[in-house]
């Protein structure tokens, strides 16, 4: 089981250089981040550089892809994700909110690694995530006071967790580090189903799921590409940066994150950059994308290998269409354009059986009716009032 450290820190310290030990833990006073601070953390941020996100964000930048974070919840308020964070279940018993003590400090550090855009004037304070426009669904599985213990995460929340981010259609799920030391069928069942609605599972060596089959197990590297946590290698299909990251912090802050939960932040929000890039790629031809026989994530490359995959891959199955129909064209369009095909042809003989009628419009003219006198435009009008109040004698009696 692995200790995932989080090291609060003010912004000199997250200016400070140095590398702390990954299971160092050090928590100062965090200054918030508002929407005019000077908080430019972009040049503390060399996992960013180490993976080359950034240089693929000429193509996208996540938009529209949802990434599931199964953590200690995400401060939805954050500065440099507001507006793109969806608060789902709270699966601990608790049922705290954003602002609540006790309540996200490693899911909001997570949730920062994948998907933070920064804030201010162009967006040029805080930190940058790996894909920056992609929204996050927070669901609530473990305590802060158990993720920093390295605590297990219950089978029922990891089970019922996975699953509601299923059904929200989450296309990315990371994974919490910590986890059970065994896994049983119900968490196995609901991995199968994430994998079937689409969603690429990813987690961090040290839980339990990362060995598992359709989960894409995670571990972490220092500033010089060594591994540096303890997970089990068997279980680690890729590593990336994890040690000391700069993210952001519940109630504004800023804090850095050590561990393989910082290394699946920055796996989860690659595969949210194909997934935005490649959506007809299945869960596992996107692990396969972001392994790419490297052993540390570099996003370029995994975009690269994900496209070449793609490329015999349509965005439909043209087997399901007829070879002799427009695969463009969807199976209503016909019977909605033979639908208006038919009311028109129907206006038409009604007008042509008018026109013959009184072809030179003569009766339409001098206002008569076919088959009475014309009248003046007062007696037909009393008329046909007088007929509407004899319909409703008749009716009455």
């Amino acid at each position: 089981m692995e200790e995932t450290t989080a090291m609060r820190t003010s912004t000199t310290g997250l200016f400070a250089a140095g590398v702390c030990g990954a299971l160092t833990v050090h928590l100062t006073a965090v200054p918030p981040a508002t929407a005019d601070s000077e908080h430019d953390l972009r040049h503390d941020q060399p996992g960013l550089e180490t993976v080359g996100a950034a240089e693929t964000w000429d193509l996208n930048r996540g938009g529209g892809i949802t990434v599931a974070v199964l953590d200690t919840g995400v401060d939805d308020s954050h500065p440099d994700l507001r507006g793109r964070v969806t608060l789902g279940d709270d699966l601990t018993g608790q049922d705290l909110e954003p602002g609540d003590d006790g309540y996200g400090e490693r899911g909001t550090g997570v949730a920062g690694i994948i998907a933070a855009s920064g804030h201010g004037q162009e967006h040029s304070g805080g930190v940058l995530g790996v894909a920056p426009d992609a929204e996050i669904l927070s669901i609530r599985v473990t305590r802060d006071e158990d993720a920093s213990a390295g605590g297990e995460v219950s089978d029922e929340a990891l089970r019922r967790g996975i699953n509601h981010a299923a059904s929200e259609g989450a296309q990315v799920i990371a994974l919490p580090a910590s986890g059970g030391e065994d896994i049983g069928d119900g968490e196995r069942e609901a991995v199968r189903h994430a994998v079937r609605t689409g969603a690429l599972v990813v987690a961090p060596a040290g839980s339990a799921l990362a060995g598992q089959e359709n989960v894409l197990g995670v571990g972490a590297v220092d500033g010089d590409l060594r591994p540096v946590d303890g997970g089990d290698g068997e279980h680690v299909a890729l590593r990336a940066p994890g040690t000391d990251i700069a993210t952001i912090a519940p109630d504004n802050g800023y804090t850095r994150l050590s561990g393989s939960a910082a290394a699946a932040g920055f796996v989860a929000g690659a595969a949210a950059l194909i997934r935005a890039e490649h959506p007809q790629l299945l869960p596992g031809q996107v692990s396969d994308a972001l392994v790419n026989d490297s052993e540390v994530l570099r996003v370029p490359d995994a975009v690269e290998e994900a496209g070449t995959i793609a490329e015999d891959i349509p965005l439909y199955d043209e087997d399901l269409v007829p070879e002799d129909e427009d695969p463009l064209v969807p199976v209503w369009g016909w019977w909605a354009g033979g639908a208006l095909l038919l009311v028109l042809l129907v206006a038409l003989a009604v007008w042509l059986g008018r026109s013959r009628s009184d072809p030179y419009g003569v009766r339409e003219a001098a206002g008569e009716d076919p088959g009475h006198p014309a009248e003046s435009g007062q007696g037909r009008a009393t008329r046909r009032r007088r007929g509407r109040r004899r319909a409703h004698r008749a009716t009455s009696e």
